[in-house]
């Protein structure tokens, strides 16, 4: 494997809670081309962001792809429960 493939991708935050709004950002151990998230039903994101829109369960897959001259990609997971901003305000009072 070329030295300039990623090795290590990154999702922050990795782990809850999750609140609806949250940014999920994907970082690599090289200098990486393009990135892309994929979420649970398929749909992708490209770029290195992607914000939690949604109440509920959720799972996505970042990819790392370096162009060198050959796509080298290497890809991190997250999953976890997004709850809503309006539960968290009922849940303190």
């Amino acid at each position: 494997m070329p030295t300039d493939c990623p090795l290590v991708v990154s999702i922050t935050p990795s782990a809850g809670p999750f609140v609806v709004g949250n940014v999920l950002t994907c970082t690599s151990d090289s200098a990486v081309s393009s990135y892309s998230f994929t979420d649970s039903a398929g749909t992708v994101t490209v770029g290195n962001i992607v914000a939690l829109r949604e109440a509920g369960s959720f799972s996505f897959i970042c990819t790392a792809t370096v162009y060198i001259p050959t796509p080298c990609r290497a890809t991190a997971i997250v999953s976890g429960n997004a709850i809503s901003k309006k539960l968290i305000i009922v849940m303190y009072l």
